[in-house]
Parts: C-alpha cells; structure tokens; sequence
C-alpha cells in the first residue's frame, strides 16, 4: 500500500512547492495527509517523505540493509555519479577518522581565521550588506579550505560560480532545455567535475613527488585518496 499523498501535475509533480518554501511544504503536507510519512513527486520522480526523528532513526540505522543509497535522475545527472553511489560513504562509515572529534578540532582554527578575515574584508568596510550571499560564499570558502585545502580566491570562485547553479537547478524539473534552470545545473556540474579532476590530479602528483605534506590537519581529498585505492 501506497502512503497517503499527492503526486502533483505531471513532469512537475509538486517540485514549485517545495522549493519556494521547504519547510511549509512538509508541515502542510504532515498536517493533510500523515505526521509519519506522506507521498509527493519532486523533481520529476515520485518519492515518500519520512517525516520525525523516530523516521530518520530507522533510515540512518536500516540503511544498506532495507535502504539503498539513491538519487533522483536530476541530481545524479547534474553532478555526473557515479553508477555505485555508495561507495564513499561506505568507506567513511568503516573508517570515518576524517569526522571524528579530535580531527574536527583541528579545524577550529581554520575557521576561526576565515571568519575574522571574511568579517574584516566582507563586512566592517560597509555600512550595509547582503547577508545571505555573503554567508553562502563564506561557507562554500571554508568547505573548500576543508575537503580539498583549496585557499586560492580565483580558484574558490571558479568552484562556487558552477555549484550555485547546480544548487539551483539540481531540485527543478529535469528538462534540459536551454535557458532551464536543469540545463544550468548539468552544465556547472560538467565545470565542477573538470576542475575537481584537475585539483585531484594536483594532489596525486604532489604526492608522488614529496609524500603526505604536514598541514597540521588532514583535509578531505587526502584522507580518500590514501583510503580508496
């Protein structure tokens, strides 16, 4: 049996509504259908909401044995995955030394240094600014700085530039037409995958050449490369 729901217009499905306002569209939909689960389809497939803490506790705790990692064609599409989608995080759930809380305490004072400086050159200069752009690059910055150890300004806006149009269009209909916001999302996921090539490349070869380089914290992209053969 089917959960209680409803699967919109077609193609479409009820993708508009829960992307003007996530939030309000679960609490409706928990409110006129079920407070447990509900169905909807959201960028073009049809899918069951599980909604509460007790719901995503039986997910993260069945996943790989009732639950198999999976994306809508939107998402897999835009950012080019891979056919076994599981495979990284498979290999962080054995071995996931890179989230522990020790490691993640070598990051603090990274982030503390990028947040004093983006405040310094960002924000104390004007008597007006955009919040939520602002706060969206200085995060995007830091996961740069984190996973791939990438500081570089050109090279951060040549990574963000491409991944906000993927976040934009990753939720949309797939229709890839020109001028859509899908067709945005596959072409910046095509940028991404080149350039992540080119700076995984880089890291290879600096490795090869000089080994495992002391940071005094060991990023992402070190941590899978000595992980995953």
């Amino acid at each position: 049996n089917l959960p209680p729901g409803k699967t919109g217009w077609p193609v479409l499905g009820e993708t508009l509504a829960f992307t003007s306002s996530p939030e309000k569209f679960v609490h409706d939909r928990m409110n006129m259908h079920s407070s447990d689960i509900f169905k909807t389809s959201i960028a073009g497939e049809r899918m069951a909401v599980l909604c509460g803490p007790s719901a995503n506790k039986f997910i993260f705790s069945n996943e790989t044995k009732l639950f198999n990692p999976w994306w809508p064609r939107s998402v897999s599409q835009a950012l080019l995955f891979a056919k076994n989608p599981g495979k990284i995080s498979s290999f962080l759930e054995e071995d996931h030394s890179f989230l522990k809380l020790d490691s993640m305490q070598n990051y603090v004072p990274i982030m503390d240094s990028m947040a004093k400086d983006h405040v310094d050159t960002k924000w104390s200069n004007f008597d007006e600014v955009k919040v939520h752009p602002l706060a969206k690059e200085f995060t995007f910055a830091l996961a740069c700085r984190i996973f791939i150890n990438c500081g570089n300004p050109n090279r951060v806006r040549d990574l963000m530039v491409p991944f906000f149009a993927v976040a934009e269009g990753i939720m949309s209909a797939p229709v890839n037409f020109p001028g859509t916001p899908f067709r945005g999302a596959v072409k910046g996921g095509k940028i991404i995958k080149q350039r992540l090539l080119e700076i995984i490349n880089e890291r290879k070869m600096e490795i090869a050449e000089k080994g495992i380089v002391n940071l005094g914290f060991q990023d992402l992209l070190i941590f899978i490369l000595q992980v995953l053969p």
